[in-house]
């Protein structure tokens, strides 16, 4: 895309005024592209639920349509920042795609996308589209998305946002550009959940260190995900999730009697199931961690020890081999595999 004619020469000039929590590589390429005219006209923003996708996506919104009225960017003090930093942005020229209550994004939506695009922008330089779970869409919907971005407006940017970009076709990625917002590191955690949890998580994390504790272990990386187990009620869901994962990865290491039992009465929907999977490598990750290090994090236990006696019952071939089942489970699951029937042949892999 053409360098705007409100660019500033300097890029040193301007500092990172994304408030959003760490991915400093991912935040610093947005402002970078921005200040060099070299904007894209299509984004993949990928990363784990709760992991900052959507946040991050409204704020390089804001960062692109900033009018610069601080040294950072986005300058969070003109007009076009507070309409689109505000709880629920309100900037005309940015405008969210989402499933809503279906079960995925159809070709419908895309082509009232396609239409709207071709519209120029109401304040700005440009209108930004932030199509929410885009690993929903649909085929049909997918094919009509490659051809709103291979001969997109000039002044029309796409950020799409999933956690499984497996999931979108081959021609659609290739066309695009992709952010990998990584897990956020644990201090960095801790500090982002003391501080956005208000005094409820610091009550917490002095007075229940243990609950604290899981919480952060269980968010994997997550700010809206520790957050959310903040609450009880959410928490009790998880830890039933997380128990659940554990079950499965005992039984399928020590090949019990009763797994095919256990497997045969198992009743998920899509995403139920690769919570389970996702969850069950976390216990894999776990065992083979503590077989290897003394001291590397963990992203499935709250205690060392416990993986640690978990991990001595098995042989590293073991855990390497049910690694290796839930991953190809995963893999089935994401292309549309029927559920029980992956799960059947990860208990069945020798």
């Amino acid at each position: 895309m053409p360098k705007s004619d409100r660019s500033i020469a300097g890029e040193e000039f301007f500092t990172d005024g994304m408030s959003v929590a760490g991915n400093d590589e991912a935040k610093r390429y947005i402002i970078a592209e921005i200040l060099r005219g070299t904007l894209h006209h299509a984004y993949i923003i990928s990363g784990k639920r709760g992991g900052g996708k959507r946040t991050f996506a409204y704020q390089t919104a804001a960062a692109v349509l900033c009018r610069r009225e601080g040294e950072k960017i986005p300058c969070g003090k003109c007009a076009s920042c507070k309409k689109a930093l505000r709880e629920k942005a309100i900037h005309p020229d940015i405008i969210s795609v989402s499933r809503k209550e279906k079960t995925a994004l159809g070709i419908d939506s895309i082509r009232a996308l396609r239409m709207d695009a071709q519209l120029l922008p109401s304040e700005s330089e440009y209108k930004i589209y932030i199509i929410e779970e885009a690993d929903t869409m649909t085929e049909a919907a997918q094919n009509a998305f490659l051809l709103a971005i291979e001969e997109p407006p000039p002044h029309v940017i796409y950020l799409l946002l999933c956690q499984d970009t497996s999931a979108l076709l081959d021609t659609l990625r290739s066309r695009t550009q992709k952010l990998s917002l990584r897990p956020l590191p644990m201090p960095l955690l801790e500090s982002k959940l003391a501080e956005a949890g208000g005094a409820k998580a610091r009550k917490i994390r002095d007075q229940s260190p243990h609950e604290w504790r899981e919480a952060l272990v269980c968010a994997d990386g997550s700010l809206g995900a520790a957050l959310e187990l903040l609450s009880s009620a959410e928490m009790k869901k998880r830890r039933g999730q997380r128990e659940r994962a554990f079950m499965l990865v005992c039984k399928m290491l020590s090949q019990s009697s009763d797994l095919y039992l256990y497997l045969s009465r198992m009743k998920y929907k899509r995403d139920e199931a690769q919570r389970l999977i996702a969850d069950s490598e976390d216990v894999i990750r776990d065992m083979l961690t503590v077989k290897k290090s003394a001291t590397a994090p963990m992203c499935f236990f709250a205690d060392r020890g416990e993986a640690e006696n978990e991990a001595g019952k098995y042989t590293m071939k073991q855990i390497i081999k049910t690694a290796e089942a839930l991953c190809e489970a995963s893999v089935a699951i994401a292309h549309n595999a029927a559920i029980q029937t992956a799960l059947f042949a990860a208990a069945c892999a020798k």
